[in-house]
């Protein structure tokens, strides 16, 4: 489409009509709004060693951050937006991770470089959408077909009904967009490329409508907004027309309603990869292809085997998550294994390229923690590393992260001990860690990471190293555990590891960490897991909750 240049003011004046809805960054460019986590009222930092305490059965309201939609959200809600065409990436730079997940509202600042990738996109987004015209409602020789457009597509943009004012001044803006042009196609691409800027596309307001009852300090999300969560968090893209004839009903107005339509969500293919995109982030998957290993020692590891390693860990979380359960998560049987992952996981090639579901060895898999594509993720150099493994379980699995090491610690590993070569990564850690300073945090990495070290840098397992048997006992706090296998048994029967996969859960529904205010919340999502087994019974919980389903007032 040629640029005109007349194109930007227009363009700009339908971003200032987007604006005049609210308030949607702070100077600094973050979203305004809390992200939950320490605040003057509520000093707990998550992962503290202080656990959060339900005093009471009341849900206390916190602060409800604005978020704006991921990268990968945005290019999902367009890919809604015009279904059929062949959109370009955005190619937006990364938001930052916040524990661990890259939809947390503290992370997503709104940078010049995200300013300017995101104006460039729109304009691809624009040509492409108006040059394959298949998408449109009605044909742009109809009288009235520009106004039909821009209240379509504002209405499913803004995920939620128009006002009339709103659909008035969209349409002026379509109208005078084709005027100032010359033509339908002109004022279609300048209505588009506006539209993919403005606040009310971009961001996730949750203002209520005040037509619901709540209790006092709360707002009702009205039925969109609900619709908004549910959607981006089962299928990480905008409702579709079932979900938005829901909220218009008003039957997300109750938890009988929400979970009506959760279940709905749930059971449609389109759950997968929000279910694959949330234990992906909280597991840290997306490290294997950035493993930093020697290619002469370890030459198998290639493009096609990272991508294996990602692709098995990722469908055996998803098994565990549709097929399995909680206990099932961190103690199963399964691998999902090629030819190419067969001699990682020690099993016979099953003659295909394509994953497929084998059973393992019980005295050498348990669950998650052991799939080759976890173990591997950690590695570096030319091992393993019992430390980040330890640190793994710690964070993602204990909601525990270690402190990192004082700056004066020389954090490097001995290479000999005194008279002698160290021969095993853990008599090389014990020797550097038995002084003083690194033993107090190290006692928990070092417990969990020891128990893994009968899996090399690329998960194999094995009883040697350099010849010599290890020794992969360690300790789950207090308890002496004889391997990794024993762990994950103790793992699955913690009351502290089912209360952080229900936390990071709530972290990443939320998009925000967990404050003070949230304990009882999550203390009854965890005790859902416990009396259920069942990961997906526990996020149907979570959607119907309060915290789910309200806001605190604003002051």
């Amino acid at each position: 489409m040629p640029r005109s240049p007349t194109l930007p003011a227009l363009v700009g004046a339908l971003l200032l009509l987007g604006a005049c809805q609210g308030v949607i960054a702070d100077p600094a460019g973050a979203p305004a709004g809390g992200g939950g986590g320490p605040t003057p009222d509520d000093p707990y930092v998550p992962g503290s060693a202080e656990p959060l305490r339900c005093a009471e059965g009341d849900f206390h309201p916190t602060e409800a951050p604005l978020r704006r939609l991921t990268p990968h959200e945005l290019e999902r809600s367009l890919a809604a937006l015009f279904p059929g065409v062949a959109l370009p990436p955005l190619a937006l730079p990364s938001d930052g991770e916040v524990d661990g997940f890259d939809n947390n509202a503290l992370g997503q600042a709104v940078t010049p470089l995200f300013v300017e990738r995101l104006a460039e996109g729109a304009r691809a987004v624009a040509d492409a959408a108006v040059a394959d015209p298949s998408w449109l409602p009605c044909d742009p020789v109809e009288a009235g077909c520009g106004a039909t457009v821009a209240s379509s597509l504002g209405e499913r943009a803004y995920r939620r009904p128009l006002s009339e004012e709103e659909r008035a001044r969209l349409v002026a803006f379509f109208d005078a967009a084709e005027a100032e042009l010359g033509s339908f196609d002109e004022g279609l691409g300048a209505f588009i490329e506006g539209l993919v800027q403005s606040p009310d596309f971009l961001y996730r307001p949750e203002l209520g409508d005040g037509s619901l009852p709540a209790p006092d300090g709360l707002v009702a999300l009205a039925g969109p907004e609900v619709a908004t969560r549910l959607s981006y968090l089962l299928w990480q893209a905008p409702p579709d027309d079932a979900l938005r004839e829901a909220a218009a009903a008003g039957d997300l107005a109750t938890p009988e309603g929400i979970e009506a339509e959760a279940r709905r969500m749930l059971a449609d293919p389109r759950a997968a990869e929000a279910v694959r995109r949330f234990h992906a982030q909280w597991m840290r998957l997306d490290r294997i292809a950035e493993i930093d290993l020697s290619a002469e020692r370890f030459p198998e590891l290639d493009g096609a085997l990272r991508r294996d390693l990602e692709a098995s860990a990722e469908a055996y979380l998803e098994h565990a998550f549709r097929e399995g359960s909680f206990r099932e998560l961190f103690t199963g049987r399964t691998g999902f294994v090629n030819d190419r992952l067969a001699p990682l996981f020690g099993v016979a090639p099953p003659g295909t390229d394509e994953l497929v579901p084998v059973t393992l060895p019980t005295e050498e898999r348990a669950g998650l923690l052991t799939q080759p594509g976890v173990l591997a993720s950690t590695s570096h150099g030319l091992s393993h590393s019992p430390i980040l493994r330890g640190v793994l379980v710690l964070d993602a699995v204990l909601c525990a992260p270690p402190p990192p090491p004082p700056a004066e610690v020389d954090i490097g590993v001995a290479e000999e001990e005194p008279g002698g070569e160290a021969v095993t990564t853990r008599e090389k850690i014990e020797l550097t860690h038995g002084t003083s300073e690194c033993a107090v945090c190290h006692d928990a990495i070092d417990g969990m990471g020891f128990s893994f070290e009968r899996y090399d840098a690329l998960g194999r397992f094995r009883t040697t190293e350099n010849g010599v048997e290890v020794d992969p006992t360690g300790r789950l706090r207090e308890r002496e555990v004889a391997d990794a296998v024993e762990l994950a048994e103790a793992l699955a029967d913690d009351a502290q590891v089912q209360r952080c996969v229900a936390t990071q859960w709530f972290r990443y529904a939320l998009g925000r960490s967990e404050a003070r205010a949230d304990a009882c919340t999550l203390q009854d999502l965890a005790d859902t897991l416990e009396e259920t087994d069942d990961p997906e019974e526990m996020l149907v919980r979570l959607v119907t909750s309060p915290a789910f389903r309200f806001r605190p007032e604003t002051p």
